[in-house]
């Protein structure tokens, strides 16, 4: 904490304008304003007043740099969703776009505000500096001749994410934030594998989260498991769920 009994409040705004300057140009630009207002009048009350305030006011910047700077070192994981804009879109618009990142740690950016294009990285393990600087390549390498993107954490994913079985297998399985991908067969092997559960035509039911329509993939699981084509196994996401039908009995 600083002393200010003996400081004069422009001693104190002048230290505050150096150390926080590049951390929050508006606020400093504020407080410069009421420094020359209080020097211009006569009430001393207002200029004491105004370096109790510089002080307290040096301790607030200070926790906004702080959480600034722990956000630009955010990990993103699974289940995040972030705010994002490109200054130069032909498209304006007041609000940013969302954007989810998907249970495998992708995100997909669309190009312009009404764009069907998008562009999917992936952003699990990364932080919003490293996103920000390969998607702003990757805009100016096909799109853009200047590409300024904003990007801002919108939301963590603090709880786990699910699987649900249902039909001839049943349950339902947790997805950790920073958990490994969870295949389809090692799935099945943690539920168990029921006499009548049909392995050959297991399906997957997925909604995609940026178009939000439902889609359904299926996978010969009993393939995987028995003659080892890993090639045919897929990633299960947060929000699948899984269809085991019964076997036909002839």
């Amino acid at each position: 904490m600083w002393r200010i009994a003996s400081r004069s409040p422009s001693a104190i705004s002048s230290e505050l304008v150096t150390r926080f300057e590049s951390r929050n140009p508006t606020v400093v630009g504020q407080i410069r304003v009421l420094v020359n207002v209080v020097n211009d009048s006569s009430c001393r009350k207002c200029a004491s007043a105004l370096a109790a305030f510089l002080a307290a006011a040096s301790v607030a910047v200070a926790q906004q740099g702080t959480v600034a700077e722990q956000t630009a070192k955010y990990v993103f994981r699974a289940g995040d969703r972030v705010q994002y804009r490109i200054a130069e879109d032909p498209i304006k618009g007041k609000d940013p776009i969302i954007v989810a990142v998907n249970g495998v740690g992708e995100a997909s950016f669309p190009i312009s505000r009404e764009s069907d294009i998008r562009l999917t990285l992936q952003v699990r393990g990364k932080t919003l500096d490293q996103v920000k600087d390969e998607l702003s390549q990757r805009l100016l390498s096909d799109y853009y001749n200047k590409a300024t993107v904003e990007l801002a954490l919108a939301e963590k994913q603090m709880s786990p994410g699910r699987v649900q079985f249902f039909g001839e297998l049943r349950g339902t399985i947790p997805i950790a934030p920073d958990s490994p991908p969870l295949m389809l067969s090692d799935a099945v092997l943690q539920l168990g594998t029921p006499d009548f559960a049909d392995l050959k035509r297991v399906k997957v039911h997925r909604v995609d989260p940026v178009t939000q329509q439902s889609k359904e993939i299926t996978v010969d699981v009993r393939s995987i498991l028995k003659d080892g084509q890993r090639d045919r196994d897929i990633v299960l996401l947060d929000g699948d769920r899984v269809e085991v039908p019964q076997k036909w009995i002839n």
